[in-house]
């Protein structure tokens, strides 16, 4: 017993296949499409919703920090960064109201990589207690 191939099927599978694909092809471009809209009516509500922040100290960017001493056991702890041309501190919580104004993209470094390579200083709000990483005249006990 054999079986034959007729190239009718064979033709409507084919046709099907390509519908199929061109359906899904097509609902996956709306898709995209409904999310970018989304994307830039949400940009455009958190702008309005962000608290201003003093323009003054926003304008540009302090240079590099000259001087830093991190301990050894803070040199790998994690941190965050606004990837802004504004911004020029990183963040130990990722819930300080001036990370939260960030635009742009929110990295999450190390401490050393924030200070040395993004030259960030210390938030006010949210990591004082890093101060002691600029201060010329701290000693760093060893234990």
């Amino acid at each position: 017993m054999t079986i034959r191939f007729n190239p009718i099927y064979i033709r409507m599978s084919f046709l099907k296949l390509l519908k199929s694909s061109i359906f899904i092809l097509a609902l996956s471009a709306n898709a995209c499409q409904s999310s970018e809209q989304e994307q830039t009516q949400g940009s455009v509500t958190d702008q309005s919703t962000v608290p201003a922040v003093d323009s003054a100290a926003q304008t540009e960017r302090r240079p590099a920090p000259d001087f830093h001493r991190i301990p050894t056991e803070n040199a790998q702890d994690r941190v965050y960064v606004c990837d802004d041309a504004h911004a020029d501190v990183f963040h130990t919580e990722y819930n300080c109201e001036l990370l939260n104004g960030c635009q742009t993209v929110k990295k999450n470094v190390t401490l050393i990589r924030a200070v040395e390579d993004y030259g960030r200083y210390n938030c006010d709000i949210c990591s004082k207690d890093m101060a002691i990483i600029f201060d010329e005249k701290q000693v760093i006990q060893r234990r």
